[in-house]
């Protein structure tokens, strides 16, 4: 059986011998790579309509759509683990207007309930590369009642 002996470098640029490229990093060229979190295409479409229901009352239906096509997470875009793919979103609103004040807003984010990864942080490697995704919010049903004066 052979013995195993640790000895402690003798200096400082002995350790940085040791590492991949002298520690230095690599060189990457990134001309040409789209940037992080830009995808080349996005459309915003809104629409509305508003009607009178009474000689106090006013309903307005709203709805809000938006697309983005692919994207990159990082500067890098190495293909599968970079990209980012497109998503669409849809929000629809109902809101009842009266004379003296009050208004009663009911609306639905995110009609499909679409789970998209939006971005994406890559962490140091003291932390076992582990990544962070950010999504788009799930599906939400709300109701507004306000008053003004």
């Amino acid at each position: 059986m052979s013995k195993i002996e640790h000895r402690p470098p003798e200096s400082i640029s002995q350790v940085r011998h040791n590492r991949p490229n002298l520690g230095q990093g690599f060189d990457k060229n990134l001309s040409g790579n789209q940037l992080p979190n830009t995808p080349p295409f996005t459309l915003s479409i809104g629409a509305q309509y508003s009607m009178p229901l009474s000689a106090d009352w006013t309903a307005t239906a709203r709805a809000d759509g938006y697309w983005q096509g692919n994207s990159f997470a990082r500067v890098f875009n190495d293909k599968p683990y970079d990209q980012l793919h497109g998503y669409s979103n849809l929000n629809l609103t109902l809101i009842f207007t009266n004379q003296d004040g009050w208004q009663a807003m009911a609306y639905v984010k995110n009609v499909f309930d679409t789970t998209a990864i939006t971005g994406a942080f890559l962490n140091s490697d003291d932390s076992a590369l582990t990544t962070n995704v950010f999504t788009t919010d799930p599906r939400l049903f709300g109701l507004r009642i306000t008053k003004s004066w």
